[in-house]
């Protein structure tokens, strides 16, 4: 996954979904933010267990 994107649109939605991974947990998949690339459209996720946080930021893709 290859992509373009500024620095400050890119923390804020980073940041964004990092709020609902917590900092201590027994499951270690929810210490992760996934990333997923289709065309220019980047799709961040991040889970709890029980609340899912979904952003999508436009970004210029250059592999998927």
């Amino acid at each position: 996954m290859k992509f373009k994107v500024g620095q400050e649109p890119f923390l804020q939605k980073v940041s964004k979904v990092s709020g609902v991974v917590p900092s201590r947990t027994p499951l270690t998949f929810l210490y992760n933010i996934h990333a997923v690339l289709k065309g220019n459209d980047l799709t961040l996720t991040a889970s709890d267990g029980d609340v899912f946080l979904i952003t999508d930021i436009v970004v210029e893709g250059i592999e998927d």
